[in-house]
């Protein structure tokens, strides 16, 4: 008996509410969203299904829901019959195009339009909010529309229609907070195929793959050539351009999340260069493309065009949000999420950051203890042979209080370094009492003072990248410099005393 033929299927997703997907398994912070739709979210959808499919046949329901038999793509911005796919990291070529963005096959650019909203937990025992339960959502917002591409393999087209039977049954929600106005969509089966990017031919010593989805590679480093349908002889090019993500998809099936995955992000662009391909070469390429590239290949992920036209594009001059025209205005240069600046929100925010950020300040704090010890143990050597005091050789623990004090006040990083470290009248550089602060010694070779050290310490660069291994937002720096700051303030004075108490 043969088999159904492959079927592919399209969905319109329309948002009826605003949906929240966060980019991270993160339960505390300001949360990102994602600016589109997981297959893996469709596939939770789908999932409804799994027991009219297993009764039916336990196998079939394995193949389709376990072993890729049905590829839910994700669902990527629409508008006016094209589907939108990831900008290309080889065209972020400004700081308006940093977080990516969509293009379509005509050119047009959008960013899906986003929302900040910011949330408190009630206590139901009092009815007032809830002590250090201030949060926020970034979300998707209502009123946009989405395409997926859904891929059921032969001998699984039978469940074709208990698939669409439960992706377009209503009302159907997805996301986070779905009791708290947010999830609501409208899922409808498209007639009309939207126009999407295809493959170029793949010929010439060079052919670059872009990732229209997450990869997860078998391995922690870039895809082998043999993974992407190549032969071995090829080799990554030195213009590759890729970006990691890492995250955990939560199953609400066991209700809790599955394993955190290291992927490679959509937008991703791999270059690789070899010999020409013969025609069974480029055939076994296509393949091997259009079956899906690495792991997760029925949750969307996995998805890559070879030599698209996109690629060649030149970078879009302006920035659409969803649904407004291409000639929209330029656009900023903050974030998709702005933080409210209102005092309120901006106190709370501080309450709250000194709650989920006390431990990372602390290890932060920590690693510039020793260097401190050692800085002082060498000035004050220096400084007994010159004839000065300790207090003349190194900061007293009254110019600590006074860093700390500064630390207290500061309202932004920038006022925290200026007030700190300028040169006019930061108290660690200015004047007679900067002095003191602008001793140097060497320590593994360098010079250096216990301002430059105080500095590094708060190097914003290296507390944005702190805060992103922690997946937490950059906003949270300043806080994060003013908690290291108290810290150093309390310890490096007790480091002071038992350097005291030890032989010179």
């Amino acid at each position: 008996m043969s088999h159904p033929a492959p079927l592919t299927i399209y969905l319109r997703i329309d948002l009826e509410q605003d949906v929240v997907l966060s980019n991270s398994a993160a339960s505390s912070g300001l949360h990102q969203t994602l600016d589109y739709i997981p297959g893996g979210v469709l596939l939770g959808v789908a999932a409804s299904a799994y027991a009219t499919i297993e009764a039916r046949d336990p196998n079939l329901a394995w193949s389709v829901f376990h072993a890729g038999g049905v590829r839910f793509g994700n669902g990527l911005p629409l508008r006016q019959g094209e589907a939108f796919v990831p900008l290309p990291a080889s065209l972020r070529q400004s700081k308006a195009h940093e977080k990516g963005g969509f293009r379509s096959v005509s050119g047009s650019y959008l960013r899906p339009e986003l929302r900040y909203r910011r949330r408190t937990a009630i206590n139901p025992a009092t009815g007032r909010a809830l002590d250090m339960a201030l949060f926020g959502y970034s979300s998707i917002c209502a009123g946009q529309s989405f395409i997926s591409r859904i891929d059921i393999a032969a001998g699984c087209a039978e469940v074709e229609e208990a698939l669409l039977s439960a992706l377009t049954a209503a009302p159907v929600w997805i996301g986070r907070s779905r009791g708290a106005e947010y999830g609501r969509v409208r899922i409808t089966r498209s007639d009309a195929a939207p126009s999407y990017p295809t493959h170029g031919a793949p010929t010439g010593k060079q052919i670059r793959f872009l990732l229209l989805s997450d990869c997860a590679c078998v391995g922690p480093e870039l895809p082998a050539a043999t993974m992407l349908g190549l032969p071995g002889s090829w080799a990554a090019a030195s213009d590759t351009r890729v970006a990691w993500r890492r995250y955990a998809p939560f199953n609400f099936h066991r209700r809790a999340f599955d394993p955190e995955r290291v992927v490679l992000e959509q937008g991703s662009v791999l270059v690789f260069e070899g010999p020409p391909l013969n025609a069974a070469e480029q055939s076994l390429l296509l393949a091997t493309l259009d079956a899906g590239l690495g792991r997760f290949c029925g949750e969307g992920l996995g998805v890559a065009l070879a030599n698209t036209a996109l690629i060649e594009l030149s970078p879009p001059a302006v920035v659409g949000a969803a649904l407004q025209a291409q000639n929209s205005p330029p656009p900023s240069d903050e974030d998709d999420v702005v933080i409210p600046e209102d005092p309120l929100f901006q106190w709370l925010l501080e309450r709250h950051a000194e709650w989920l950020l006390g431990s990372l300040a602390r290890a932060e704090a920590a690693r510039y203890e020793r260097s401190f010890a050692d800085l002082y143990r060498e000035l004050w050597r220096e400084g007994r042979l010159a004839g000065r005091s300790p207090n003349e050789a190194a900061p007293s623990r009254a110019q600590w209080g006074s860093v700390r004090e500064e630390g207290l006040h500061a309202t932004s990083f920038e006022a925290l370094r200026h007030r700190l470290l300028s040169t006019e009248e930061g108290v660690c550089s200015a004047g007679t009492g900067g002095a003191s602060w602008r001793q140097e010694a060497r320590l593994r070779g360098m010079p250096t003072s216990a301002a430059s050290l105080l500095d590094e310490a708060i190097d914003l660069p290296r507390l944005e990248q702190a805060l992103d291994r922690e997946q937490q937002p950059h906003a949270l720096a300043a806080a994060l410099a003013r908690l290291i700051i108290a810290d150093l303030a309390v310890q490096i004075p007790r480091m002071m005393e038992e350097l005291e108490r030890q032989p010179a």
